[in-house]
């Protein structure tokens, strides 16, 4: 089980949820964006199109069920507090408290990924700095640190 799946688990904890892949916090609970509907409940599904098949298969790290359907939701369900809740036909509740509570706290394997990312951001300011030279533009400057956090694949 990675960290994504055990946060999709604590989350469920707490009550039954509906995200949408423009969420922020879909990184945290899920590695691919390529779904319409992604349902933490007893089990978590993914729903998609059919079209959506090859990407999903390639991209999802996790051991979600995934079904090309639309899902038939029965009940109450939160939502991230980024959806516009009006907006939806369905009953939904805003979740904040609840995704404030369950994202709070970083699991180990996050914190590992947080030192890691830290110590290459470090080391590609560190070049970036020596590049640096009287006369250079903002700009410029920003695109040699993009360039170098790109090499290290950040």
């Amino acid at each position: 089980m990675n960290y994504r799946e055990m946060r999709s688990k604590l989350i469920s904890s707490y009550g039954r949820f509906v995200f949408f892949p423009d969420q922020p916090e879909i990184s945290k609970i899920c590695s691919t964006k390529a779904f319409n509907y992604l349902v933490i409940d007893d089990d978590i599904t993914l729903y998609a199109d059919k079209s959506m098949d090859e990407q999903v298969e390639e991209e999802l790290k996790e051991e979600y069920n995934v079904v090309y359907d639309e899902p038939e939701l029965k009940g109450n369900y939160f939502v991230s507090p980024y959806t516009k809740i009006s907006n939806l036909r369905k009953n939904f509740r805003n979740g904040h408290e609840i995704l404030k509570k369950a994202m709070k706290k970083p699991f180990d394997e996050e914190i590992e990924i947080m030192k890691e990312l830290g110590n290459k951001i470090k080391i590609a300011l560190e070049k970036t700095f020596t590049r640096i030279s009287i006369g250079m533009g903002e700009y410029e400057i920003k695109s040699i640190l993009e360039c170098e956090l790109l090499k290290m694949g950040v």
